[in-house]
């Protein structure tokens, strides 16, 4: 099981991070989801539910899977 914690991203483009809330996801995240890099947060990478916009996303603790 990989450890996430939510991201969310505002229609203007600030990322926010949930401190508060971490999860273990039984499975891949499937098709669909958006990866991108991230800079200056704890984690490496978030993948976004939507490419552009206001968008919740999930970013890895402590890993950098390829595919999720």
């Amino acid at each position: 099981m990989i450890t996430y914690v939510p991201y969310i991203r505002m229609p203007e483009g600030t990322i926010e991070r949930n401190d508060f809330v971490s999860f273990c996801w039984p499975a891949r995240l499937g098709f669909g989801w958006h990866e991108e890099a991230l800079f200056g947060w704890p984690e490496s990478k978030v993948y976004w539910e939507h490419e552009e916009g206001y968008s919740v996303g999930l970013a890895p603790i402590g890993e950098s899977p390829t595919s999720l």
